[in-house]
């Protein structure tokens, strides 16, 4: 080997040992790199930074609303009410012994000296077309407030005309105190109920 060829070789070595040195510099960045974008991916929850932030991502609306139409009502099951449905009720009334008391006008009155007016009451459950409901399917309750003291009464009859002198021992109320008192007439089933008033004047 001559001198020419022995001076070059040093000069190949040092330029190969650069050359490596470069690469495995390169290798290293690279490597950071990764790490860096690894642990931002990991501090945002995996979103890149060239990743665009879903609008929708926190429940937010679109900005353009659904030309869908809105979706039809449910049908309406309820049922129509039954034709003998009670609808209302009309309460009557009569003084069922005239030897305790008379009718002045719309007023009951006291006389004979006995102290006490005996009056019956009775009702009428009517349809919604005004005919009359018969029969014992109701849970009637008849409620009578005024200034004495008259226990309620129940009853199963959808109608009861038992005002007269005959047949008014069912429904019949001996008041001894004059004044107002009203006579509530209500079906529990149904909740329909009828009232009336009346006024007792002493003898």
């Amino acid at each position: 080997m001559d001198d020419s060829e022995s001076m070059t070789e040093p000069i190949k070595k040092k330029s190969f040992g650069k050359a490596i040195g470069g690469v495995a510099g390169v290798g290293v960045f690279l490597a950071a790199l990764g790490l860096a974008l690894d642990y931002y991916y990991f501090t945002n929850g995996g979103i890149g930074p060239t990743t665009p932030p879903d609008s929708n991502s926190q429940g937010e609306r679109p900005d353009e609303e659904s030309n869908e139409p809105d979706p039809p009502s449910p049908p309406d099951t309820t049922p129509p009410p039954s034709p003998d449905a009670l609808a209302s009720i009309i309460v009557e009334t009569a003084v069922s012994n005239t030897i305790y008391g008379k009718a002045v006008g719309d007023e009951y009155q006291m006389h004979n000296g006995h102290g006490y007016i005996k009056v019956a009451y009775g009702w009428s459950g009517r349809r919604a077309n005004d005919t009359e409901v018969v029969g014992e399917t109701c849970d009637i309750v008849v409620d009578i407030t005024g200034p004495e003291n008259i226990p309620s009464e129940t009853y199963a009859q959808c109608s009861n005309h038992e005002t007269d002198f005959f047949n008014a021992s069912d429904n019949d109320m001996q008041i001894s105190t004059p004044g107002t008192y009203e006579i509530t007439v209500t079906d529990e089933k149904t909740g329909v109920s009828g009232s009336k008033e009346i006024t007792i004047l002493g003898e």
